[in-house]
């Protein structure tokens, strides 16, 4: 959330990937878009990049993030006319100030369909500190899980 607070007025844009349906990375892609501040655009080195690593470590990609900043969390045309990754959740934050929300959805052949989200008030610990690991921090801040039919979830991130 600290991403898409920070992007603001732009929008911000990234992937979780992972393996099972966990969660084990997050990459905040570069918005290279015309119009920053209405839609997103990942750079496309960035997002090459993003899924050779995927590739080579045996992750999927299991959601694309991107900030509405004054909007709703709601798919716009635009995001349904690019959604390119069916078998990825699409998680819209919404900012409005300081207030943010979030929404996922699945697309399918331009067919959005909501997604349960739920936020678990636990934060992730790194092993190593029992402090709080970064890569939570970045991704939210708290832990959380998606309820998808495909079984996507967002588990311990560390």
């Amino acid at each position: 959330m600290q991403e898409a607070l920070a992007a603001a007025p732009a929008e911000c844009c990234g992937l979780l990937l992972g393996v099972g349906g966990t969660v084990c990375r997050s990459i905040t892609l570069t918005n290279v878009a015309a119009t920053p501040q209405v839609e997103y655009q990942a750079d496309p080195s960035e997002l090459f990049r993003a899924l050779r690593l995927a590739d080579d470590q045996q992750m999927e990609v299991l959601a694309i993030y991107h900030s509405h900043p004054q909007g709703e969390p709601i798919p716009s045309e635009r995001d349904i006319q690019e959604a390119h990754y069916p078998q990825a959740a699409q998680l819209i934050i919404a900012t409005r100030g300081q207030a943010v929300e979030l929404a996922a959805w699945q697309i399918v052949q331009g067919v959005v369909r909501s997604v349960p989200l739920q936020i678990r008030e636990s934060v992730a610990k790194s092993a190593e500190d029992e402090m709080p690991s970064r890569l939570g921090l970045q991704i939210l801040g708290a832990l959380i899980t998606f309820a998808l039919a495909m079984g996507l979830a967002l588990a311990a991130l560390t």
